[in-house]
């Protein structure tokens, strides 16, 4: 079961996921939430109404193992729990601002509605506020850092992955990577984080580029730098990758 925006509703139960081979982060949590369950690991479904920066919600899942540890549901990091692409988002989280606060479903009876955003209507789904966990490391830039996600787009507007190297004015490597393409969740981009007033140069693997598009010769790629700060997102700024030395 792969991610994707295009399934048919968020919360897909197992059987549908499996049927359609498509799920958004929602379905895929509750997916390995059940495969957990079926072989005895205690599991339970986790999110975000919206991260911090305004850029969504966010699903996950969470098991016990004489404590409770989290793991993305469908972004493996090889048999480290506790870590995941939203690790530094999760950890601007507001625990006393019920918008930005992370839930775990419960079966008792909290008086806390979990935030089912994609369901709003749906009758209560118990909650306990788990963000207190989260916060513990909060991820804080320096005061001459600046935060930047990258993607790159093709011509239909879809992610897709290409390598990209970083460099700064000593021609120091900041960043040598790849982007990442739609089977990633729709919010996890590359991030750099870059010094305030400095200038950079970003240059492309040639052949990542016509991988893109193969049957359509030179693709015409757009990469795109959201600077992001909090709640206020900024209009991404833009360049065509044909530019790219």
């Amino acid at each position: 079961v792969k991610y994707s925006t295009k399934r048919k509703r968020a919360d897909q139960g197992p059987y549908e996921s499996i049927e359609s081979g498509l799920a958004s982060c929602t379905g895929l949590s509750v997916l390995l939430i059940n495969a957990c369950r079926s072989v005895g690991i205690p599991a339970r479904f986790v999110g975000i109404p919206k991260w911090t920066d305004g850029s969504g919600n966010h699903s996950w899942v969470e098991i016990w193992d004489g404590q409770w540890k989290y793991t993305g549901a469908a972004e493996p990091t090889g048999d480290q729990l506790n870590r995941g692409w939203f690790s530094k988002r999760a950890s601007l989280a507001k625990i006393d601002e019920p918008a930005h606060s992370i839930y775990a479903v419960s079966f008792k009876d909290t008086g806390l509605r979990f935030p089912m955003v994609w369901a709003r209507n749906s009758p209560n789904v118990w909650s306990t506020n788990v963000t207190q966990r989260y916060i513990r490391d909060k991820f804080e830039l320096k005061p001459d850092q600046v935060l930047w996600r990258v993607r790159a787009v093709d011509r239909s507007g879809e992610r897709v992955a290409i390598k990209v190297r970083v460099t700064d004015s000593d021609k120091e490597v900041v960043f040598e990577g790849t982007t990442k393409n739609e089977s990633f969740d729709a919010n996890d981009h590359v991030d750099l984080i870059l010094k305030k007033n400095s200038r950079y140069w970003i240059t492309y693997d040639r052949r990542s580029l016509q991988d893109a598009k193969p049957n359509k010769g030179r693709p015409a790629l757009r990469t795109q730098f959201f600077e992001t700060t909090d709640r206020s997102p900024t209009k991404p700024w833009t360049i065509n990758a044909k530019q790219a030395k």
